[in-house]
């Protein structure tokens, strides 16, 4: 008789229910876009991302700096890890949208233009060919 064993990974995550189809993307500095969305998740999951300068004058700035590794602060994964950020070009030749990786089943958390914040997988056909790579933050990182 063959057995078969069920092998079970449980992640604790932080609870982001406070988030999830409740921050709406904003276009004022005071309101949550896909870049302060990474930065509160990131925190929830021991991730402290950096705060910009205001020579970084708009996300598409700091989508591009993150993309261009300035100062090796963000050093490009292979695969992505619990707590990366995952850069995507979306109909743009540029980085222009980012989320947070929250597990290693490839779930990421992001806010998008006219939509509200929401947990989606890298793999889905709707994401997957539009990613640019994925970066963690090398300075500050506590996820092993």
């Amino acid at each position: 008789m063959v057995g078969w064993v069920l092998r079970l990974e449980v992640l604790e995550l932080p609870d982001f229910s406070d988030i999830i189809g409740k921050w709406k993307f904003g276009t004022n500095p005071d309101e949550p876009n896909c870049w302060s969305l990474c930065k509160e998740a990131g925190k929830r999951l021991g991730v402290e991302l950096p705060f910009y300068s205001a020579w970084i004058k708009s996300l598409h700035e700091r989508l591009i700096y993150i993309n261009n590794r300035k100062d090796d602060d963000f050093v490009p994964l292979d695969k992505p890890e619990i707590g990366c950020i995952v850069l995507f070009k979306v109909a743009a030749p540029k980085p222009n949208h980012m989320g947070i990786m929250v597990d290693n089943k490839g779930n990421f958390i992001h806010v998008f233009e006219g939509t509200r914040a929401s947990i989606e997988n890298v793999n889905r056909m709707r994401w997957h060919n539009r990613i640019i790579g994925y970066y963690k933050y090398a300075k500050h990182n506590k996820i092993k």
